[in-house]
């Protein structure tokens, strides 16, 4: 795989600079050797991969995040996260670049708290993040070199360029390092302008001079023709001026953002951006060793909850033991009561006497040799403990021989008492376990089925940041997800034709029918009521049915008359309003493909089943959201017609499934 050259981060660069400057910094993540640093552009949500030594560039493809970041991927989002992007450009036309982020003041005069991340793609790679005095607060590599060193503390030094800059070349400049030259035209433009081969033979192709001239051959019309060439290879890439393509000849693949003379016979894709082509190029056949680092991790977590499930096993039968043996000890207390309290009472009064603990014991050792009947229950006497050890033909065990034999007897009635409800707990917890061990065995099961190539992000639709669905009838229906996208429904998608739907309890979403102009049917309202109902907390409190009821959207205000008082969130409903009584809860989950994804969408039956190609119902239950995703995922893999729609299916994201489902637990209807 060819890596980035300095001409290829130039175009790059170029491309970034538009989309990127006053983005914020949304998150940075770290896997192998990727690095992924998510914005929030004007454009949206974008994400930046950067791949040191090889490549950078935006990408639409799904990359599955380690669920634990490592210490270097923590220090960048500390400095990085929550802030804008001041500026960001290729250092000196090198393959280095410099992100520079930063806090901007109310009037975005002022700038501070800024960071610089240096991506270096040469050595090895590295990042590099620097204090605002240029400072090493963190690095991938730690390196001590003849020219310079990176470490923490230590003001940070660029790497001295192994050619001239070809931004600031002149024609003089070329024409010295060619007459000073003793290798060939192709070598020289390699070794003294740091110009990848590609590039360095394009320069030539583009005013057909042979490659392999020897500098001595060279007139300077030939000289001044290459500097123009080179020049403006240069101006066309820092000026934007790109052509994105893809070449591919003799089975080998070459990318570049503009048009390469040398291969006009190779077989070309075009590409909008440099950014995309690039992404095609290194990302389409990219092994995902993520998927092999998140398969290790859901290993790991299934292999400690199975150790987990061990222990709990084994602290149930000693819970279990107890439980019996306290109480058996205590029943053999009531059954020898009297010879116990005897002999407690022999203890007590021989103490009372002055005499020694040598001479107590000397006394009940000279009783059994006479065989009376109590001393015989004696093992032996701690007096510095304060306890007898009873030896029965089943058991022997500690009392305290301060206690009463019915006093005894309830210590160990009540550990048993003890020992019984924390086993009680104890299988509770087990039982949490044991359905947290079959969760990660199931995603460790569906993630070993995904394909190995990289997919492609889907680009949301502006109504999934909310419940969504399409009824019968085909209108949008969109309901909030919590209070602040109640909010944001309310105040920016509701138009005045629309219709506005409720419970008549709080705890509800606000669902909106989008009329479009157009007029809802019956069909419709009671779909979008059975909505309603259905995402509130009607469903957590599992409560089958509830009542709603739907205004026209001019009959909804958050402005309260003179005198009254509205709570944040709250609405008022002036008017007329159409009631739905016992509304009866339920929900489908659907999917529908196309060419390249498959969407999942919930609702009621009715519309789910018109617009989708599998579904499954839902009903109340015990499983979690998280792990009813993964079994309604299952059981559209087990559905799937062709091997097209089991890919696009292993590729769905779960979270995408478990937020079409209602908060609350469920279970499929089989």
């Amino acid at each position: 795989m060819i890596d980035m050259s300095s001409f290829d981060i130039a175009a790059i660069v170029s491309e970034l600079r538009p989309v990127l400057i006053d983005a914020w910094v949304i998150n940075v993540y770290h896997l192998d050797s990727l690095f992924s640093i998510k914005f929030r552009t004007v454009e949206g949500a974008k994400e930046l991969l950067i791949e040191p030594t090889k490549r950078i560039h935006f990408t639409k493809y799904n990359r599955p995040k380690p669920k634990y970041p490592s210490k270097f991927c923590m220090t960048l989002r500390k400095y990085l996260r929550n802030k804008r992007v001041i500026d960001i450009k290729q250092h000196q036309f090198d393959r280095v670049i410099i992100l520079e982020v930063g806090r901007k003041s109310a009037d975005k005069e002022e700038i501070f708290d800024q960071n610089k991340l240096i991506v270096e793609f040469f050595e090895r790679g590295n990042l590099v993040l620097l204090k605002p005095d240029e400072k090493v607060i963190v690095a991938l590599k730690y390196r001590t070199m003849r020219d310079r060193r990176i470490i923490p503390n230590r003001e940070f030094s660029f790497a001295p360029s192994r050619g001239f800059d070809i931004t600031t070349l002149t024609l003089s400049d070329l024409k010295t390092i060619l007459q000073n030259s003793e290798q060939n035209l192709i070598r020289t433009i390699i070794k003294n302008l740091n110009i990848s081969p590609v590039y360095a033979e394009e320069i030539c192709s583009r005013i057909k001079l042979d490659k392999n001239s020897s500098i001595s051959s060279l007139n300077n019309e030939e000289m001044e023709k290459l500097y123009d060439s080179l020049k403006g290879l240069q101006l066309s890439i820092q000026n934007a001026a790109l052509k994105p393509r893809i070449f591919e000849i003799d089975t080998k693949k070459y990318l570049a953002p503009i048009e390469l003379v040398q291969l006009s016979n190779a077989k070309i894709k075009d590409f909008e951006s440099f950014n995309e082509a690039a992404d095609e190029f290194f990302s389409s056949d990219e092994e995902i060793t993520i998927k092999t680092v998140e398969l290790k991790d859901k290993k790991t977590e299934l292999t400690k909850r199975e150790k987990i499930l061990k222990n709990q096993e084994i602290a149930m039968k000693n819970l279990e033991r107890d439980s019996i043996l306290f109480k058996k000890l205590g029943d053999i207390l009531y059954q020898k009561f009297q010879d116990v309290n005897e002999i407690l009472m022999t203890i007590k009064t021989a103490r009372d006497d002055g005499r020694s603990w040598e001479v107590i014991t000397e006394l009940f050792q000279e009783a059994k040799k006479k065989g009376i009947q109590q001393a015989q229950l004696i093992k032996n006497i701690n007096y510095k403990n304060a306890t007898i050890v009873l030896k029965t033909e089943d058991e022997e065990f500690p009392i305290d021989f301060r206690k009463s034999a019915a006093e005894n007897a309830n210590i160990l009635y009540n550990k048993a008492k003890k020992a019984a409800a924390k086993l009680k707990g104890a299988k509770k917890a087990y039982e949490k376990i044991f359905k947290e061990r079959d969760k990660a065995e199931l995603e460790t099961e569906l993630i070993a089925k995904q394909e190995r190539k990289l997919t492609e992000k889907r680009k949301k639709r502006w109504y999934e940041k909310f419940h969504w669905f399409r009824s019968s009838e085909d209108f949008l229906v969109i309901g909030g997800r919590d209070l602040k996208t109640n909010e944001l429904l309310f105040r920016k998608y509701m138009d005045k034709d629309d219709i506005f739907f409720h419970a008549v309890f709080q705890g509800a979403p606000v669902v909106v029918i989008k009329s479009e102009g157009k007029q809802a049917s019956e069909q419709t309202l009671k779909e979008a009521a059975q909505f309603e109902v259905t995402f509130s907390k009607a469903w957590k409190t599992q409560y089958g049915q509830a009542d709603v009821y739907c205004v026209n959207a001019e009959q909804v205000s958050q402005t309260p008359q003179s005198g009254e008082y509205l709570k944040k969130g709250s609405f008022i409903v002036r008017g007329k309003r159409t009631e739905f009584k016992n509304t009866p809860l339920k929900l489908m989950v659907g999917l529908k493909f196309d060419e390249k994804f498959a969407i999942p969408m919930a609702g009621p039956p009715p519309a789910i089943k018109k617009h989708n190609d599998l579904f499954v119902e839902i009903k109340f239950g015990d499983k979690s959201s998280a792990h009813l995703a993964k079994l309604i995922k299952n059981k559209f893999l087990n559905e799937c017609a062709t091997d097209h729609q089991k890919k696009l299916v292993r590729n769905l994201p779960l979270d995408e499934i478990q937020r079409c489902l209602p908060g609350g637990k469920g279970e499929i209807e089989e």
